[in-house]
Formats: structure tokens, C-alpha cells, sequence
């Protein structure tokens, strides 16, 4: 079973291990394919990810960008899989608030333990308040989570994108959890 906590923990690990070299949206996607593919080895899971085959079928499932999955063979690709995934991932370059908002209802429409939602804002103001339209968006819902699942969104603060500065200042991380997601916490670099 994986957690939030293993979730965040392992994506610096490895995210920390990587240079980024990337200036385009484009770029960003393919590094933190990268960064997810790395973490699923590491994990001892198996991914499926957009783009993540080298022919022209997509490994993406549910159109969600990354799927982490316990279990995995040749099957999956010929039926679907009769378990949950234990984590899925939507990571979204564009500043806009509706797309952002429409990848979190996807993610809350999907049945796996944790939820994460990367996206990119201009500073620290801009992503404290977008967490506060997800806290009213999610309070305002019809979509209760189970007990058991977690809620992660990892927030790029772009002016600090070229600062030379750590990913654990760059990205800020807040975290759902319990019954109905009703509060969130900040999450720090342990």
C-alpha cells in the first residue's frame, strides 16, 4: 500500500537526484515522466504513463497522466485490470484555473489510495490562493473520498524557477486527508 507520506518523500528523493534542464511545458511533462518512472522502480511498481511507450499507443489510463500500479503484465494491455491503482498523478502546465479544477475532479472520480495533482503557479501568493479555491471546491462537493485516501497537490512556484534553489523551496506541498478532505496540511522536506 502506498501512502501520501511514502509518495512525497520518495518523489524528492528522486526528483532531487535529477537535473532540469526543462523550458517548456513540453520539456516539464517528459521530465516529470522521468522523475515518475524512476519513482516506480524505485517503489517496486509498475507505471503507466502517457506517452511512456516508444510506439504510438499511450500507456495512460483513465486520462490521467500517471498511474501507479502494485501489479503489471501483458495482460493489462489486452483486459482490464481487476484491482486499484495505489497512486494516480495529473500534472498540469497550464495556469488556468478550470483546467486545474477539471484535472482535480479527475482525480477525485478515480478509486486509488493517493491522489496527486502537480501544477505551476507564479509565486507563493498565486498557489496559497489556489489551494484555497481546491479546500472550497472539494468542501463544496458531492465527492467524499474514502476514509483511505490522500490528497497531495504540489504546487511550482515559477519566480523561483531559476534561482538555483532546491525543489522542496520550490515546490510547496499541501495534503488531504480523512473524511471528506475537510482540512489540509502543509507539507515539509522531511
Amino acid at each position: 500500500m502506498m501512502r501520501a507520506e511514502n509518495w512525497h518523500d520518495l518523489f524528492f528523493e528522486v526528483i532531487n537526484s535529477n537535473d532540469c534542464d526543462a523550458n517548456t511545458a513540453t520539456e516539464t511533462t517528459e521530465f516529470m515522466q522521468k522523475v515518475f518512472g524512476r519513482m516506480a522502480k524505485k517503489a517496486g511498481t509498475k507505471l503507466a504513463c502517457r506517452n511512456q511507450k516508444r510506439d504510438d499507443t499511450s500507456a495512460e489510463y483513465l486520462s490521467i497522466d500517471a498511474t501507479f500500479l502494485d501489479y503489471w503484465d501483458e495482460q493489462i494491455e489486452k483486459e482490464w485490470p481487476i484491482y486499484k491503482p495505489l497512486a494516480v498523478v495529473e500534472h498540469e502546465n497550464e495556469n488556468n484555473m478550470s483546467k486545474i479544477l477539471w484535472c482535480l475532479w479527475k482525480l477525485l472520480n478515480v478509486k486509488a489510495g493517493v491522489k496527486i495533482l502537480i501544477i505551476y503557479r507564479k509565486n507563493r501568493s498565486d498557489a496559497e490562493q489556489v489551494v484555497s479555491r481546491i479546500e472550497n471546491y472539494i468542501c463544496r462537493g458531492a465527492m467524499q473520498p474514502d476514509l483511505n485516501e490522500e490528497l497531495l497537490v504540489i504546487i511550482g512556484q515559477e519566480d523561483l524557477a531559476c534561482d538555483g534553489i532546491s525543489w522542496e523551496k520550490y515546490f510547496l506541498v499541501f495534503e488531504w486527508q480523512g473524511a471528506g478532505f475537510k482540512d489540509y496540511t502543509q507539507r515539509t522536506w522531511a
